[in-house]
């Protein structure tokens, strides 16, 4: 496939890949701050659990389109993607504290499906697609405890 007007960058699609993989972080540690120390060996801690693997196995299936897909050259690079995400987003309250935040990092995983499906570079996208329309799914069953 030919680059287009209309296509991306194999750079804007490792960007949104990271993006995704930091919106699943994010809610990983907002479900974190829900479990008090009080609480850590209650069934209220058990059902937080289960709300962690949701998002653990999305971080996972993204660690899978890192090391399978061809996208980035090595865990150091993915790295790096993830790295300048977090410093972008450090300052962006919306993504971090805003009452909308989950809707606003859902967007990432729209984003990286969008991404991929444009890219002339990704010779073969609907697998990959395919798993980070999984992981949205994974960040939405995460996030319906906080």
């Amino acid at each position: 496939m030919m680059a287009t007007a209309d296509s991306t960058s194999l750079n804007d699609v490792k960007h949104a890949i990271a993006k995704a993989w930091v919106a699943l972080w994010d809610i990983k540690n907002d479900i974190r701050w829900e479990v008090s120390p009080d609480t850590q060996h209650s069934e209220e801690s058990i059902v937080h659990q289960t709300y962690l693997d949701y998002a653990q196995s999305g971080m996972n299936a993204l660690h899978e389109i890192r090391d399978k897909a061809g996208i980035f050259a090595s865990e150091d690079e993915f790295k790096q993607y993830t790295d300048q995400f977090i410093a972008e987003r450090a300052d962006n309250k919306e993504w971090t504290v805003g009452p909308d935040r989950e809707n606003v990092r859902l967007q990432a995983f729209n984003e990286a499906v969008d991404a991929v499906s444009r890219c002339p570079e990704i010779a073969d996208p609907d697998p990959i697609i395919s798993k980070l329309k999984w992981t949205k799914t994974a960040y939405l069953e995460a996030a319906t405890i906080i």
